[in-house]
């Protein structure tokens, strides 16, 4: 590996990283939601990938390379669910040691940019809603009472569900949103 490059240099490359992500985003969402017909699960992945690739770059805080990695961590949880999903089912849903490391790197990232834009009370909320799915919520009395969910159901829910991350709000954000925005 040579030099490290100068700072100048991480400045001026982490703007048309930002730049030129804004572009392919933009450009991908209008033939997505115009020509495409990619499933769900691509469609919302890719949107929640691009813009968590983007947002680690626009973020203060990070330094460029350590946004850069952020980003291609972004990428390849994205690329993993598109990936993945057949051979998850065709395992029976019996995860493996790469969907665990996936799903749960997922949702940290998601907590973390989360956290990173809104502050701590969504992530604190999305953790306690959680906590109660896997743990607590079978010690409640009452209506409110749930047996509970494994964790690898959550993880699976959570990351390849058709009702989780990439379920309708994502796709909701993904067309009409984001194209009226644009």
């Amino acid at each position: 590996m040579g030099p490290p490059m100068p700072m100048d240099d991480l400045k001026d490359l982490r703007k048309k990283l930002i730049f030129f992500g804004g572009i392919v985003i933009s450009l991908w969402h209008i033939y997505a939601n115009t020509l495409g017909t990619m499933p769900e699960l691509t469609t919302s992945a890719l949107h929640y990938g691009l813009f968590a690739a983007l947002l680690a770059l626009i973020l203060p805080g990070l330094s460029t390379r350590v946004a850069i990695g952020v980003g291609v961590l972004a990428l390849s949880t994205v690329a993993y669910v598109i990936l993945a999903e057949q051979a998850l089912f065709d395992r029976g849903l019996r995860f493996s040691t790469w969907d665990w490391i996936f799903s749960l790197a997922t949702i940290i990232l998601v907590l973390e940019l989360v956290r990173r834009t809104s502050g701590f009370f969504i992530p604190a909320v999305i953790l306690v809603a959680l906590s109660y799915v896997i743990w607590w919520g079978q010690y409640v009395s009452g209506v409110m009472q749930f047996p509970g969910l494994s964790i690898e159901t959550m993880a699976f829910r959570s990351y390849f569900g058709s009702d989780g991350m990439f379920g309708p709000i994502a796709r909701i954000s993904s067309t009409f949103v984001f194209m009226f925005i644009l």
